[in-house]
């Protein structure tokens, strides 16, 4: 009876041994798995970093040549393929992030060895042999847990990098993303100015406030939101091959620009500079950005009202969306909303 409860005590060492090895191996790939997430993370932000600065450099040299009036066709070229690198940029200098390898105990096996039960209890195993083989077997156990904990601190601390970096990548995207349409916008204006004569009709659309659910319409030269559908919240949208878009209200004929003390009105009697607007026609939640705001740099027109019960205020800037005004464009069929 003592030899079969000795037998079954080290097979359940030996099932102990097993399960620790399986999970040790799992540890090991995640590991690797999360040294491999951490490199591709480095890789997209440096990449993100390089192509901020791409950005950066072909907007000074927009400014520049608005400042001092100089259009012409080298300065077409050199803003175009200055986007375009922006677009394709590549980090070919991305350094590695280096994750430390798993620390592990000295004399520590990969895999814990398995004993052999029957050469154990052979008849000339003595129960001293039986006892120091339990013990063998209870520190190699000891000791694969003690792994096990530095596998699972080390997993613990690349998951924290690399949601870190994570949140670095989403607030440089955040970044890269409004320089890229500052920078669009920017040469647009500078070289597609003199094609408002030559526009091209997009259609009529409604646009829907997502939060209310109110259509956004035209009250005494301003912009309010109601839930009415009338005249008033219907627009007319046109463009030309630069995407910048006029926005002009079907009852009152006047575009939505910006005003000469900054507010945002409804007010032009003809689609020029300061009615410059873009935003996505597509139906998908977007903001409205008045291209004037800023002295030319862009800003959102917000959804708060204030005092007036208008809708007059902007952004700060095309990188700040705090309190911006989300509609859906839906666009108008024989007088209906698609």
């Amino acid at each position: 009876m003592e030899s079969f409860d000795i037998i079954n005590t080290i097979e359940n060492l030996n099932e102990a041994q097993r399960v620790i090895n399986q999970t040790i191996n799992l540890g090991t790939e995640s590991l690797k798995s999360l040294q491999a997430q951490g490199e591709t993370l480095g890789t997209i932000e440096d990449t993100l970093d390089s192509n901020k600065n791409i950005l950066n450099k072909s907007m000074g040299v927009l400014k520049s040549m608005e400042w001092f009036g100089w259009v012409g066709l080298s300065g077409t070229v050199f803003a175009r393929s200055s986007l375009l690198t922006a677009s394709k940029q590549k980090n070919t200098n991305t350094p590695t992030i280096t994750i430390a390898n798993v620390p592990e105990k000295e004399n520590i096996p990969t895999k814990l060895p398995e004993p052999d039960c029957h050469k154990l209890f052979s008849p000339i195993a003595s129960s001293n042999v039986i006892i120091n083989q339990q013990d063998k077997n209870l520190e190699i156990i000891s000791n694969g847990l003690e792994q096990l904990h530095l596998i699972s601190t080390t997993m613990q601390s690349h998951l924290v990098s690399n949601q870190e970096t994570m949140e670095r990548i989403n607030d440089k995207t955040e970044q890269v993303n409004g320089i890229t349409l500052a920078t669009i916008i920017k040469s647009a204006r500078i070289f597609g100015s003199y094609e408002k004569n030559q526009s091209i009709p997009l259609g009529y659309f409604q646009f829907v406030d997502v939060v209310t659910g109110k259509f956004l319409a035209v009250e005494n030269d301003f912009l309010t939101l109601t839930k009415n559908s009338c005249l008033s919240t219907q627009f007319a949208c046109e463009t030309t091959q630069s995407k910048l878009i006029g926005i002009s209200n079907m009852l009152t004929l006047k575009y939505i620009g910006t005003s000469l003390l900054g507010s945002i009105k409804v007010a032009g009697e003809y689609w020029g500079r300061m009615e410059d607007c873009f935003m996505d026609l597509s139906g998908q939640p977007t903001g409205i950005l008045v291209v004037g705001r800023n002295w030319g740099s862009g800003a959102w027109i917000k959804n708060t009202t204030g005092y007036t019960g208008y809708l007059t205020d902007s952004t700060t800037g095309i990188n700040d969306k705090n309190s911006m005004l989300v509609v859906k464009a839906c666009k108008l069929t024989n007088g209906k909303s698609n």
